[in-house]
């Protein structure tokens, strides 16, 4: 009895110690500075240190860092790497603190990991009261991977286990007991499940699919470490949601992304993005859905298209990020769905007409429409005042219409057009591209490390501007040195890196928001990206940069021009 005691307090020792030691996302630290109370902010998230993106930092953000790490409140909020460029990702961007915030961890942000700066855009501080450099020096003592190891030993071994967990499959075809220690689950929050009204046991009911998983999710609990596969993540994902595990359904909702190109016919998307919105789980359903919508050109032509729901169709439609031929070339997908479903609602059926941005579709074009849709005399009343509104769109001018209109509404915001009319296609894999140029002839230069190619658009949408056009030069730069080659500073973390410049006098009304679309294996979207001050940095196709990873490098480029009014009618 006297050794069982004695190991028990020895664990809890070991295990307050790996507490004391261990990292939380949200941690920050300062480097790079003269003094202590100085810096480049560094913030800890999923395993590593990162820094911070200067878009929007203020004081209010600069003061939540200082306080966290025993100072006063901030004197200066800093950007543009006054402490130097950091390394490794960029772990948050767009910090919304409103100063009274524990941790950066509870302030808003675009999300961990989601960024398009670069270290040469860090954040930094200056707090107030210095501490005493002596006072605050750590040594640190990093066991931890060892006692992870240890923990999942004990697990395996069942010495001294005094909690049993019993695993019955829904149909009851498979059974089966893990013996546990309630001191291990009971420093760990996520296993708070299990411990309820001083059991002695527990049973989980888990679909005949997922029961060989069932042992890989309880040893996660005890050492908070797992190896997710492809076969897994669905099974790991349900009982991540059954039981509250957030971080552990976040990261299955990542490896189920890597899923989802995959699968040409579309199935798998919608089977995901259906059982994301039966759980609830936002996080699974936008991923879904912004696969579908930069991939919604392929989309529309496979057979799942007719097949999705209106609620799909709804969330799909919504959306500015989806990449298609053009506006009118989505609308005659919709007609083909409604026609395929013309047992839907009458409502939704308004609702989804309505979300059709009538006003990126020239007038002619639209003329020709309405003797060409086959719904067009069935939902005359729907379409009539939306025709009418992209008329006032082509013909009246800016100052005018915007003092009847909110321009920042999403009907006169361009999507993502892949036609000619409003893109350039770049493929890395011929020398041919899809404007039938070839290298070295007019307009198009290329060799092995660099290319430029020099294209055509109209102004702006409205036909207002039809005989107005800009001239755009699309750049690739496969390393730092072609880059500079041509002049550009090019301090980028990442290459390639792709430059779109124009040369046309420039109108206050008119605002561009181009996009580059990266293509995989010349099969899907794997990526898209905005250019900041004329470049985009191509990331790394890794698990960790991407959302939809590629085995290899992109092979095509999609330089795609979005116009739009500028200013929001108050």
């Amino acid at each position: 009895m006297r050794v069982c005691c004695l190991c028990t307090w020895l664990l809890l020792l070991i295990i307050r110690i790996e507490a004391d030691y261990a990292f939380r996302d949200g941690d920050v630290r300062l480097s790079n500075g003269n003094k202590p109370n100085n810096g480049r902010v560094e913030v800890y998230y999923d395993g590593q240190w990162g820094t911070i993106c200067d878009d929007g930092w203020d004081i209010n953000d600069a003061d939540v860092v200082c306080r966290f790490l025993g100072y006063g409140n901030a004197t200066k909020a800093i950007g543009n790497a006054a402490f130097g460029s950091g390394s490794g990702p960029i772990i948050l961007e767009g910090v919304e603190c409103d100063g009274t915030e524990s941790s950066l961890a509870f302030c808003g942000s675009k999300g961990w990991k989601v960024t398009d700066c670069q270290h040469s855009e860090d954040a930094g501080v200056e707090c107030e009261g210095a501490l005493d450099p002596e006072a605050d020096k750590l040594y640190l003592l990093d066991q931890s991977r060892e006692f992870s190891a240890t923990l999942v030993r004990l697990f395996q071994s069942m010495w001294l286990c005094d909690f049993y967990i019993h695993v019955v499959t829904r149909n009851e075809s498979g059974s089966k007991t893990f013996c546990t220690h309630q001191l291990i689950l009971g420093l760990n929050n996520n296993a708070d499940f299990l411990l309820k009204d001083n059991a002695t046991s527990y049973t989980m009911q888990v679909e005949e699919k997922c029961f060989p998983y069932v042992e890989e999710f309880i040893r996660y609990l005890y050492s908070k470490k797992i190896e997710v596969g492809l076969h897994s993540a669905r099974c790991l994902h349900q009982m991540a949601v059954l039981y509250g595990i957030a971080d552990l359904q976040e990261f299955c909702s990542k490896i189920i992304s890597q899923l989802l190109p995959d699968d040409p016919t579309f199935e798998t998307q919608i089977d995901f993005y259906n059982y994301a919105v039966s759980i609830e789980d936002t996080f699974l359903e936008d991923i879904c859905l912004q696969y579908l919508a930069w991939n919604c050109e392929t989309f529309t032509k496979s057979d799942m298209w007719l097949t999705v729901s209106a609620g799909l169709m709804e969330a799909l439609l919504s959306r500015s990020d989806i990449v298609i031929e053009s506006e009118l070339a989505l609308l005659q997908a919709l007609e083909n769905w409604i026609i395929s479903n013309n047992n839907t609602k009458p409502q939704t059926m308004k609702n989804l007409i309505g979300m059709i941005r009538f006003a990126m579709i020239p007038p002619e074009s639209l003329y020709k429409e309405k003797y060409n849709l086959t719904v067009y005399p069935l939902h005359e009343m729907i379409l009539y005042p939306l025709y009418i509104q992209a008329m006032e769109f082509h013909t009246v001018g800016f100052e005018i219409l915007g003092q009847y209109v909110n321009f920042s509404d999403s009907k006169y915001v361009p999507r993502i057009y892949t036609s000619l009319t409003w893109s350039y296609l770049y493929n890395r894999t011929s020398l041919y591209t899809n404007n039938n140029y070839y290298p070295y002839n007019y307009g198009y230069y290329y060799n092995q490390y660099a290319m430029q190619y020099s294209f055509q658009t109209s102004k702006h949408p409205s036909f207002l501007f039809t005989s107005q056009s800009v001239s755009w030069y699309a750049s690739f730069y496969s390393s730092q040195q072609s880059c500079m080659n041509y002049g550009h500073s090019c301090l980028f973390d990442n290459f390639p890196v792709l430059s779109l410049t124009a040369q046309f006098s420039q109108d206050p009304s008119i605002l561009y928001e181009n996009k580059v679309v990266m293509i995989c294996k010349d099969s899907y979207v794997a990526h898209v990206q905005k250019f900041k001050d004329n470049f985009a940095s191509v990331p790394s196709s890794n698990f960790s940069s991407s959302v939809f990873p590629c085995s290899s490098e992109y092979s095509s480029y999609r330089y795609a021009i979005r116009p739009m009014y500028a200013g929001v009618n108050d």
